[in-house]
């Protein structure tokens, strides 16, 4: 399964492929290694497990580049490693764990979903999996279990609403292991990585910044829900359940006969409540960007094989019929995405602009261009503003927006950046500037490149005072 797996991710993955996000966090995380403070003058409205993570690559791995892809390319083999020793746990069977597995890699390293490999739910859904694949270990030491718990605790801090998947996890763990567990005292194994975080935070100054950003973010849900549920559940539909009918009938078959048991109804809810909280994700995020459907996309297999193994043994067989059910879906999926593995690992070409600007060593940069804060991390340059770039949903018209549009004015007017990378002749946050001329009266343009399908990139630097 790794074999597959490496093929699938590098067909997405490879050094230098960083999106919107992961330059946002990759830029962030940058800046707090180098002098800036988090949720302070490096500010993103995430949590801070994806910046520290990422600053935990940077130092393993001083090239930035290199680092997002180490870290890309980890989470992604994390999951799908732990995938597959959850199905062969659960099945109790190498051909159908060999069968099933492939099909879940299809959908959880698929491209509309994974982009660049460095988003939060990523992170998070590695860390949540791989505490339950451990719970599964057959020998069930209080070993196994405290890192079971460490991991499940990880994932409320890449996401905040992973909290509602953190819990009944826990609660299915404590199902688990019930019979082997001595001390209920245990279990505050899993607050061990909220106790790390907050620590870290309160160290290095950031704490008061993440409750603001808390709060932030309450403001952020509330007033920008825009894509419909109807639109979300369709797309959920045609993107994932319509494509595998035959496995979600089996799923739903199988989930009413444990039902009718009731000594597996707790085990099966709980299951159940994870999967229903990976899809409310979707439901809860103002819009329906592909990475929020990734943990439902993920867990819906996950489910499906643990209800599979507690119906083991009860009842009629499953073993065949899910057998011949995988093999039909594995092949209409074949047939419909011609699916191909990639082993090459393509190494990264600087473009003209990140080389230049990776020259010109201890001069600052700011990027008004949103797709492409990648630059700090391909220049080497830590953001002058408090953001990387002015991301368009953190500037609207409202107390927030206009209070971060004061902010932003203050770090570029106070601290006027060497070099500027826009897209045509200005771009958004340009727009929003107190002074309209900023740009042209400050800067000159000395350079633009344009490569296919993107818009083009144009390099402005500071005019002499």
């Amino acid at each position: 399964m790794a074999f597959i797996a490496t093929g699938l991710i590098l067909q997405l993955i490879q050094p230098g492929i960083i999106h919107t996000d992961g330059g946002l966090f990759g830029s962030v995380a940058y800046k707090d290694l180098n002098g800036g403070t988090l949720y302070q003058d490096a500010w993103e409205n995430k949590a801070p497990g994806i910046f520290y993570l990422l600053e935990l690559f940077l130092l393993i791995t001083p090239d930035p580049v290199t680092a997002m892809f180490a870290a890309a390319f980890s989470g992604l083999f994390t999951i799908s490693l732990s995938l597959y020793y959850i199905f062969y746990k659960s099945f109790k069977s190498l051909s159908l764990s060999l069968l099933f597995t492939p099909i879940a890699l299809l959908f959880t390293i698929y491209k509309n979903n994974v982009g660049d490999g460095l988003y939060t739910e990523i992170f998070g859904m590695a860390f949540l999996l791989l505490g339950f694949a451990i719970s599964l270990n057959d020998a069930k030491t209080k070993y196994s279990l405290k890192l079971s718990l460490i991991f499940t605790g990880m994932a409320f801090w890449f996401r905040e609403p992973f909290l509602l998947m953190v819990i009944p996890q826990l609660l299915l763990i404590y199902l688990i292991h019930k019979d082997t567990i001595s001390n209920k005292w245990i279990f505050l194994f899993a607050l061990l990585p909220s106790a790390f975080f907050i620590a870290l935070l309160a160290i290095n100054g950031s704490l008061q910044g993440f409750i603001d950003m808390l709060k932030y973010n309450f403001f952020y849900i509330a007033n920008d829900n825009v894509v419909s549920y109807k639109v979300k559940l369709n797309e959920l539909y045609q993107n994932l359940f319509y494509k595998i009918l035959p496995l979600v009938f089996f799923t739903v078959f199988i989930t009413y006969q444990g039902f009718k048991l009731k000594d597996l109804k707790v085990k099966i809810l709980c299951s159940l409540l994870i999967l229903l909280a990976s899809s409310g994700l979707v439901m809860a995020s103002p819009h329906n960007f592909g990475h929020y459907y990734f943990p439902v996309f993920v867990y819906f297999f996950v489910y499906a094989a643990f209800v599979y193994s507690l119906l083991q043994g009860i009842g009629p067989g499953l073993k065949l019929p899910l057998i011949i059910l995988s093999i039909y879906t594995l092949y209409q999926l074949d047939d419909e995405q011609k699916v191909r593995l990639n082993f090459k690992i393509v190494p990264y070409q600087e473009d003209k602009i990140a080389t230049f600007l990776k020259q010109e060593k201890g001069k600052t940069l700011f990027v008004d261009y949103v797709t492409r804060s990648d630059y700090y991390l391909k220049a080497e340059k830590v953001p002058v503003s408090f953001v990387p770039v002015a991301l368009p949903i953190h500037f609207q018209n409202n107390p927030y927006g206009l209070k971060n549009r004061e902010k932003i004015w203050k770090d570029l007017s106070t601290k006027t950046p060497d070099y500027l990378i826009t897209t045509y002749t200005t771009a958004y946050f340009s727009w929003f500037l107190p002074e309209t001329e900023f740009y042209n009266k400050h800067f000159e343009k000395i350079d633009s490149l344009k490569k296919p399908d993107e818009d083009i990139i144009i390099l402005w630097r500071r005019k002499n005072p």
